[in-house]
C-alpha cells in the first residue's frame, strides 16, 4: 500500500511539473459591465460590447454585441499581456454570431481577432476562416501565440464591424502556456493506454 501511496505522490510531482502558466482568463462572470482592464473602442452610440446573462457558453455571463442598423466599428481589447518570459503561448476563445448575416446571403458585419505586439496589428482570425458554422452555436478557436514570445506589450484585439449585421457572442477567452507533454505520453495528449496521459 505505501508503495502504491508513493508511485502516486511521485506521478503527481512529476505531471506537476509539466503544468502551464496563464496570462489571462476572462469569462466575464464578476462584473456586470466589460471588466475595467479591458479597453472598449466605442464607434456606435446605441450598440457596443456590453456584458449579457442571456445564452452563455458556459457559466452566466458572456461579452455580447447587438447588430443597428447604422455603422459599427467595435473593440474589446485584452490587458497588456506579458510574454517575455513565455514559451509557447496560445488563446483559446468561444463565439458564436450569425452565418446568414455575416457569410452568406449577406455579408453585413464581420469579426475579426487581431493581436496588437506593440508595433503592429495583425489578423489572427476572421469568421471566414471557420467555414460554414451554425447560427447560434458556440465555436471554440485555439491559436497558436508563439511568435509573440518575448514581447512583454501584446494586446488581443476582438471587433465587431459592419452595418445591419446581427449579434456576436464572445465568451471563455484563455490566454495560457500551451501544455507540455509528460514524459511517456503521445504529443496529442490521445494515448489513452496511461491514465496520467491525459486526453
Amino acid at each position: 500500500m505505501k508503495k502504491i501511496t508513493f508511485l502516486n505522490l511521485l506521478i503527481v510531482i512529476i505531471y506537476s511539473s509539466f503544468s502551464f502558466g496563464q496570462y489571462l482568463d476572462e469569462g466575464f462572470e464578476d462584473s456586470t459591465s466589460i471588466p475595467a482592464e479591458w479597453t472598449l473602442t466605442q464607434t456606435n452610440a446605441n450598440q457596443t460590447w456590453v456584458i449579457s446573462t442571456f445564452g452563455a457558453n458556459t457559466g452566466s455571463n458572456l461579452a455580447t454585441v447587438a447588430y443597428d442598423l447604422g455603422t459599427q466599428n467595435e473593440s474589446l481589447i485584452s490587458p497588456i499581456l506579458d510574454f517575455s518570459t513565455a514559451t509557447s503561448p496560445r488563446l483559446i476563445f468561444s463565439w458564436a454570431m450569425s452565418y446568414y448575416w455575416s457569410v452568406d446571403p449577406y455579408d453585413n458585419y464581420d469579426f475579426i481577432v487581431s493581436i496588437d505586439d506593440g508595433t503592429s496589428v495583425i489578423e489572427l482570425f476572421s469568421e471566414d476562416d471557420a467555414g460554414v458554422f451554425n447560427t447560434s452555436e458556440f465555436y471554440t478557436q485555439t491559436i497558436d501565440l508563439s511568435s509573440y514570445v518575448g514581447l512583454s506589450d501584446v494586446k488581443i484585439i476582438f471587433n465587431y464591424s459592419g452595418a445591419d449585421g446581427a449579434f456576436l457572442n464572445l465568451d471563455d477567452i484563455l490566454v495560457e502556456e500551451a501544455p507540455s507533454t509528460p514524459p511517456g505520453c503521445a504529443s496529442n495528449f490521445t494515448d489513452t493506454a496511461d491514465e496520467n496521459c491525459g486526453n
